[in-house]
């Protein structure tokens, strides 16, 4: 029988007004027991969940203690994808006649949903 310690985190900086920051931290350690590869890695997939769980848990209960709303976080920083710059990869694909990759909305939001 092998012994692992297995030490997880989760952080997330929530900007709550300008110059304003709380910073969400759940953390783990657990010493963890087993005999195979397979066995080692169940156990830490179980804790990655639960710490999963608790971080979501932990969010929702800042938010409502803090009366803070949670918000979709625009991966663009909130600025129209139709009124950015062209990058890179649509000035290339022009140059090579292929069409640009498409302008899905779905895509520019980051969303954490358990």
């Amino acid at each position: 029988m092998k012994k692992t310690i297995v030490k997880k985190a989760i952080f997330r900086k929530l900007n709550t007004a300008q110059f304003e920051n709380v910073d969400v931290h759940v953390e783990v350690e657990e010493e963890i027991e087993w005999n195979t590869d397979k066995e080692k890695l169940e156990k830490t997939e179980k804790i990655s969940k639960a710490l999963l769980i608790d971080f979501n848990r932990t969010l929702i209960q800042t938010l409502e203690q803090l009366n803070l709303r949670k918000k979709i976080a625009s991966v663009n920083g909130g600025v129209a994808s139709s009124s950015l710059p062209e990058n890179s990869l649509v000035k290339k694909s022009k140059k090579k006649g292929k069409s640009p990759p498409v302008d899905d909305d779905d895509d520019d939001y980051d969303v954490l949903d358990f």
